[in-house]
């Protein structure tokens, strides 16, 4: 009698209810989603942060070669990025007060990523031109 009592409940320890499983199965399946969703966020954040990086390269040869002769350099214009095609760049003059006091003006140069030249630009960047140099 003893034997058949232990073989008993030795074969309830090792098999799994269906309850079990289930609940394993679902915790599992929550786990998957997390990473899934996760993975995907991050390669999204990923690809934009590339967008901005390459927009940084792009306004720093704009404003190196602009740099060297301040004279042409375009206040208040628009055109493509030479060496990045698909990339365009825009200047406006932006007012302000402290830029006047300091006798320069203030010029924001905007970027846009191929294809997006009407939305928000990819990278910006304001910088003070002394009004001797017009």
């Amino acid at each position: 009698m003893r034997e058949i009592f232990s073989r008993r409940t030795r074969a309830r320890r090792r098999a799994n209810s269906l309850a079990e499983t289930l609940a394993g199965t679902a915790l599992l399946g929550g786990m998957l989603v997390g990473i899934l969703t996760a993975h995907a966020r991050m390669t999204v954040q990923t690809g934009r942060a590339g967008v901005r990086v390459e927009a940084c390269r792009v306004a720093d040869e704009l404003l190196a070669a602009w740099w060297l002769d301040l004279d042409k350099l375009p206040r208040e214009a628009a055109g493509p990025a030479g060496s990045h095609p698909g990339w365009t760049w825009r200047t406006q003059r932006v007012k302000n007060d402290t830029a006047t006091a300091l006798d320069a003006e203030a010029v924001r140069l905007s970027i846009y990523a191929p294809g997006q030249s009407g939305s928000l630009p990819a990278a910006s960047v304001e910088f003070l031109v002394a009004n001797h140099a017009k």
